[in-house]
């Protein structure tokens, strides 16, 4: 055995057995002194790792951690919970008796120390000295705030020792999802886009976008952990996801293994397990079943002109009032809501008419959204929802229904 390892054996059991003696007493005399090394602050919003000549920055900001340093993209939360549990492991440790004219370097506290930790929280700044690992025992070797050399009941070492990649979150975004208010997608069946303007969803400058579909999809995509590695490219399609003005690009490729080679604008390239329909994707799967997406008891008020006849209902309470009378009114209401949209047929005009024949305009929350409607053809109606750009079909049987109800049919 060598003369260091043995020599921290032997300091490391003399701790043992203080430790051990105090216990042996029936009843036992106050508990061995512990020195408090670390107090966990209520809340952490900075910790600083040096190790190995590396420096890893983790910064909680927006209610996420982030990676700063050698890299500056969003931590893996799992991660850092992690780190967080390891660093308040070590908030109490034991004395020990270390022998004169020993060199602290032998346990991994020399300068640097193994390694050196700094956490930053509203009450201001703390440093732990980590040493070496313990041979006997989960324990550590630690600096006490007097300079003494003392030992942990904790073994951090795999996760502080971590380089600072590993701290990285491998999914694809960690953005919210419903805080992304634009994708584009490219690929060889196409390029379209979904766009979120406030409550609305507009998926290929056509459909009325289905709120909870689109989330899936996009948790879909931004849960997929990416393995580091090349990208052999040329990509076969991009997605790019936009948090305001900020984009995110991902050009995709096939691998070699199978899998799916990923090339990220901030700079990350690897390879992923993608499910297919995350790049096959049409876009109507992505959209809602009906045309206005009128909640009944959420919608303030309706006001239509479909030819010659006109109408304006408007919510009151659990109720809906107009000339027409509360029953009628809600039925009026209620076949309004059960519109449905559908793919419009081959060779459908794409930009709404100059004077459309009809347009229903919904108003809720304090937002108003006019959708225009194109007279009947073939039995059915186009109709453009506010900023498309291509229509959808509405049956004319459906809009039919609407008249009659208006007409008390």
């Amino acid at each position: 055995m060598e003369r260091v390892q043995a020599r921290r054996i032997f300091v490391l059991s003399g701790a043992l057995v203080v430790v051990s003696g105090f216990l042996a007493y029936d009843p036992p005399a106050r508990p061995a002194e512990r020195t408090e090394v670390y107090q966990p602050p209520a809340r952490i919003d900075r910790i600083e790792i040096e190790h190995n000549h590396e420096q890893t920055v983790l910064v909680h900001r927006n209610d996420l951690w982030w990676v700063g340093g050698a890299v500056n993209q969003a931590a893996d939360e799992l991660e850092v919970r992690r780190l967080v549990d390891a660093l308040n492991a070590l908030q109490f440790a034991d004395a020990v008796s270390v022998p004169n004219g020993v060199d602290p370097t032998e346990f991994g506290l020399g300068d640097p120390p193994w390694a050196r930790l700094t956490i930053e929280g509203p009450e201001g700044s703390q440093r732990i000295d980590l040493g070496s690992s313990a041979e006997v025992g989960f324990r550590s070797y630690v600096r006490g705030p007097d300079g003494a050399i003392l030992v942990a009941r904790a073994g951090p070492h795999g996760v502080v020792g971590q380089p600072p990649e590993a701290f990285a979150d491998r999914r694809l975004s960690a953005w919210p999802t419903e805080r992304i208010t634009q994708v584009d997608r490219s690929g060889p069946d196409g390029e379209w886009s979904i766009v979120r303007r406030e409550a609305d969803i507009l998926v290929a400058r056509q459909w009325r976008g289905d709120a909870e579909r689109v989330d899936a999809w996009l948790r879909a995509w931004t849960s997929v952990r990416i393995a580091p590695g090349p990208f052999g490219g040329p990509p076969a399609g991009s997605l790019t996801l936009w948090l305001g003005t900020e984009p995110l690009r991902v050009d995709f490729a096939p691998g070699s293994d199978g899998g799916t080679q990923l090339s990220l604008s901030d700079g990350r390239t690897g390879t992923a397990a993608l499910e297919s329909t995350l790049m096959t994707l049409k876009p109507a799967t992505l959209a809602a079943r009906s045309l206005l997406g009128i909640d009944r008891a959420a919608t303030d008020a309706v006001s239509l002109t479909l030819g010659r006849t006109e109408w304006t209902g408007r919510r009151n309470g659990p109720a809906w009032t107009s000339n027409l009378g509360e029953s009628r009114s809600w039925d009026v209401v209620s076949a309004l809501a059960t519109l449905s949209q559908a793919p419009p047929p081959p060779g459908a005009r794409k930009r709404p008419p100059t004077r459309p024949w009809g347009q229903i305009t919904t108003l809720q929350d304090g937002q108003s959204r006019t959708v225009l409607v194109d007279r009947d053809r073939r039995g059915v109606h186009l109709a453009w929802w506010p900023e498309a750009t291509v229509p959808v079909a509405v049956p004319a049987k459906e809009l039919d229904e609407v008249l009659r109800e208006l007409e008390g049919e």
